[in-house]
């Protein structure tokens, strides 16, 4: 039926046809029972035929029909009743319509207009009266109610001359009103019939949509307020937390009594403590604003594993559990993934396994369940014959900041966020952290994930460096540009330990200064410092005096956004506060090479 109308908008269905989403409407052009063709629309946008729209197409069918009725009106008497009839309907139909409607014939006189269309326009005839009137020059006439009247003239005679349908304009008026425009040449096969026009006032939706900008910009705003009080929080509390650490590593080594050992280890577990309730709290905080992104590397995921085990086996062994890890001997190949924040999953699952076992075992398990298109499914379980979850706590425990024991009197610390992230972090990798228990009886959390085969060779977890010597950095000259006097002391203290020459810079301006009187073989920045930052200062090392030695940023502050701004500045990477020395010392020999 479509390709017998010789029709525009049959014409544009017949092209979009094949495209399953489109939505297409069908108008039947009748008189009486004789069908005198289909209008046809078709749009892909969900939701566009709204209740106005159709009318608005019924609208131009029905004038079309009239007007082919019209022509045949001589032949067939019947007709002129069915126009009539046609004519009252469409008169009852536009009269209710929420639009401003005027449609005008080939010559530009008014054929049909709605009161709607008079009371927008503040036009003080009734709609009958307009019947006929010539409107060449009614743009001229109303375009005093616009912004910008020649604009709105010429644009008319724009639409007018090119006889293109015009959908969706804005027009805005002086008074803060909006009027929005519509505008369709009216087309029977090769004959131009005449112009439709349809205004609505969309005020209240201007409106609405300045409003809900104006609450997005207040929330971005308060988003970005959050992640500057994160950085600064970061900051603020790392760096001082970096100096109890660094002082706790240098006591260890001073040769300490029995007594003091005691003491020391204690203050040590304490500042793990407290380091792994911030992290918490600021991982939590990432992820809850959409701050984290996962990594793409090559990694060897048995490698992964022993490091884990290394690092809990102790902690096992001071509560009497056996200890065990199992990995898959099928995975043969190097993986693609985001090795630390699987790492951090399963050393958050085997922290709360441990603690929470008394007495039995704690085994760590990576299961290769099938190979797909290059990609490894791959199940991580960490199974514990610990204290158990009850069934109506096992989906309580992974919501934010909830423990099973929430008493006062609860025996186990801890923020209530560890299972928290780990889930939200699992389910960012495309799995589901799951748990199978019973209360006292242990339990098997679990989740399940793809990752795609690595394209190079296996690279080692970081844990694998070996510890360094006393001659590790022998001849090696640093410039350590840090502002805070114990971060200074710990980080020289361990540069000195190595065998490494330090000279210090309180801030970015004076590194400058040494850089331009001696040559070093690394410089280690720290990003904030008074009368000039470790960005800015790097920015001036690279781009204007053209230094090329190997810069490190140091910093507490762990924020998204951070580290790319440093690597743009032009450091070769970072070492976050508080130190580790292990990470510190492979960090620097990384960088430094060969050398």
């Amino acid at each position: 039926m479509l390709n017998s109308i010789d029709n525009p908008f049959a014409r544009f269905f017949e092209e979009e046809e094949a495209n399953a989403s489109s939505m297409l409407l069908q108008i039947p052009l009748k008189n009486g029972d004789e069908l005198l063709g289909i209008l046809a629309v078709s749009s892909s946008e969900e939701d566009y035929f709204s209740d106005d729209l159709i009318a608005l197409f019924i609208l131009i069918a029905s004038y079309a029909a009239g007007l082919i009725i019209k022509r045949d009106i001589s032949k067939d008497k019947k007709s002129k009743a069915d126009l009539v009839s046609m004519t009252y309907r469409l008169s009852t139909l536009i009269h209710n319509l929420e639009a401003g409607i005027l449609v005008e014939d080939e010559h530009r006189r008014i054929a049909l207009i709605n009161k709607h269309f008079c009371n927008l326009f503040k036009i003080p005839l009734e709609p009958d009266m307009m019947l006929g009137i010539d409107c060449s020059r009614a743009a001229d006439d109303s375009g005093h109610m616009f912004s910008n009247p020649t604009h709105f003239s010429q644009r008319i005679l724009q639409i007018i001359s090119e006889l293109k349908p015009v959908i969706g304009e804005e027009l805005e008026l002086p008074n803060g009103i909006f009027f929005e425009r519509d505008y369709l040449p009216i087309i029977s096969g090769n004959t131009f019939l005449g112009h439709l026009w349809q205004y609505k006032d969309i005020t209240n939706r201007k409106n609405a949509e300045k409003a809900l900008k104006k609450a997005t910009e207040a929330a971005q705003a308060a988003s970005l307020a959050k992640s500057r009080f994160l950085a600064n929080m970061s900051h603020e509390i790392r760096t001082p937390l970096n100096a109890i650490v660094g002082m706790i590593r240098i006591l260890n080594d001073t040769g300490l009594d029995d007594k003091q050992q005691i003491l020391l280890r204690n203050l040590n577990t304490s500042s793990d403590n407290l380091l792994s309730i911030i992290t918490d709290i600021l991982d939590f905080s990432k992820i809850e604003s959409g701050e984290i992104d996962l990594e793409k590397t090559d990694f060897d995921i048995h490698e992964l594993f022993r490091n884990i085990y290394d690092t809990y086996k102790y902690k096992a062994r001071e509560k009497d559990l056996q200890f065990g890890m199992i990995s898959d001997p099928a995975i043969k190949s190097c993986l693609l993934g985001d090795p630390v924040r699987i790492q951090q999953v399963l050393q958050n699952l085997l922290s709360n396994a441990i603690k929470f076992t008394s007495e039995g075992k704690v085994e760590i398990r990576n299961e290769l369940l099938a190979i797909e298109n290059g990609h490894f499914r791959i199940k991580f379980s960490v199974i514990d014959t610990g204290i158990g979850v009850s069934p109506e706590n096992q989906k309580k425990i992974f919501d934010s900041f909830k423990q099973e024991d929430e008493s006062t009197t609860r025996i186990y610390g801890g923020t209530g966020l560890g299972l928290a992230i780990s889930s939200q972090l699992v389910g960012l990798m495309g799995g589901k952290l799951q748990l199978n228990s019973k209360k006292d009886s242990g339990s098997t959390f679990y989740f399940t994930i793809e990752l795609p085969m690595g394209l190079q060779p296996a690279v080692q977890i970081p844990d694998s460096t070996p510890v360094p010597t006393s001659e590790s950095l022998e001849g090696v000259r640093i410039l350590l540009v840090e502002d805070n006097k114990f971060n200074q002391f710990i980080a020289q203290a361990l540069l000195m330990k190595w065998g490494a020459v330090s000279d210090v810079a309180e801030n970015g301006k004076k590194a400058i200064e040494l850089i331009g009187k001696h040559k070093y073989d690394l410089i280690l920045m720290d990003i904030q410092m008074p009368e000039m930052d470790g960005i800015t200062a790097t920015s001036l090392l690279r781009n204007e005096m053209k230094i090329e030695t190997p810069i490190l940023a140091l910093t507490a502050n762990v924020v998204k956004g951070v580290m790319e701004k440093c690597i743009e500045a032009g450091m070769d990477g970072y070492v976050s506060k508080p130190f580790d020395a292990n990470d510190f010392y492979r960090k620097i020999t990384s960088v430094l090479g060969g050398k």
